[in-house]
This record gives C-alpha cells, sequence and structure tokens, in this order.
C-alpha cells in the first residue's frame, strides 16, 4: 500500500479528479507536498546513512528515515485533506481513522519484517505529519506575506529538526 506504483496510481486518480473540478493549485500543493517530502527523506537518508537492520537484495542500503513509512503519511494524508470537505462529520472520522491505521500497519510492517529501526519509521512519521501541517497551514495562506512566513517556519523548524530530534533517534540506534 506504500510502494511506488500504488502511491503513483492514488496521486494520478486524486489529481485526476481535481482537474475535473478545476482545482489546479490542489494539485500542484498535493504533487509539491509529495516531491518535497520525497527531497527531504532522500537528503536525510543519503546525509545520514544509517544502515538497515538487516541487508537485503532490491532494498537501498540506508534505513533513517522509511521512505515507505513516509510515502504513506503524505499521500494518505493529502487523500484524507482531500476528502475532507466533502464528507460528513462521522464519516470524516471513520476516514482519518482508516488512514490512521493503515498508515500505522505500514509503519509496523516495516520495523516487523525486519527493514527499519523503529526510530526510522517514528521519524517519516514525525517528518510526514510535519510537512502535511505545514501544507495544511499554506492551504489558508491568502496573502504572501503569510506564505513567505510559513516558508520560514518550514525552514527553522526543520534545522531544528536536524539539529536536535535526528542525533538523538541516531544515538538510539548505535
Amino acid at each position: 500500500m506504500a510502494d511506488d506504483p500504488i502511491i503513483i496510481l492514488i496521486t494520478a486518480a486524486v489529481c485526476y479528479l481535481m482537474a475535473a473540478q478545476a482545482q489546479w493549485n490542489n494539485i500542484i500543493r498535493f504533487i509539491a507536498t509529495l516531491g518535497i517530502g520525497y527531497s527531504l527523506m532522500l537528503s536525510i537518508k543519503y546525509g545520514l546513512q544509517v544502515p538497515r537492520p538487516i541487508s537485503m537484495a532490491g532494498l537501498g542500503p540506508y534505513a533513517y528515515p522509511s521512505g515507505h513509512t513516509l510515502a504513506a503519511t503524505l499521500t494518505y494524508g493529502m487523500l484524507f485533506l482531500y476528502c475532507r470537505p466533502f464528507l460528513l462529520k462521522p464519516f470524516q472520522h471513520l476516514l482519518f481513522m482508516s488512514i490512521l491505521a493503515l498508515v500505522a500497519g505500514i509503519a509496523f510492517s516495516r520495523v516487523y519484517f525486519g527493514f527499519h529501526w523503529p526510530a526510522d519509521v517514528f521519524a517519516s512519521l514525525f517528518l510526514g505529519i510535519f510537512i502535511l501541517s505545514v501544507t495544511r497551514f499554506t492551504d489558508t495562506a491568502k496573502t504572501p506575506r503569510r506564505l513567505i512566513l510559513t516558508i520560514l517556519t518550514t525552514v527553522i523548524a526543520s534545522i531544528v529538526y536536524q539539529v536536535l530530534v535526528l542525533p538523538v533517534s541516531l544515538h538510539a540506534i548505535t
């Protein structure tokens, strides 16, 4: 449920629905959110080069953070943000709980099968939720000044995350 073909299929389907309603800003926001998430994940992964718990063919050599967990968090989180306004409250809660269970299951499976350390998936969940929060905030940003403030806040929070959270997580692994 978090492999690249599935993520691409879900993204294409959601973007098609948005295009049918001429929601071009939402399409850009959806694709940009995934792009920023993948870029940050790869930068951190290849910058820190934390090895996987086990070496397996077909998997990259580095574990931190989990790409599958981040992809699931961002894709299904954006799906929720897009669908939420069209649903009644009880269905919003049902969709949220379903997505929460799906993402938690994906995160758990990455650790259970030995592909990642727990810190890898927690970092991906944190990073994904952070990116979704910024995305949601920029959705309500009506002025360029507020958008610039959002971008600056994101950069500062990212630096704080890399300086304070990553070293603690890496220390727990070693």
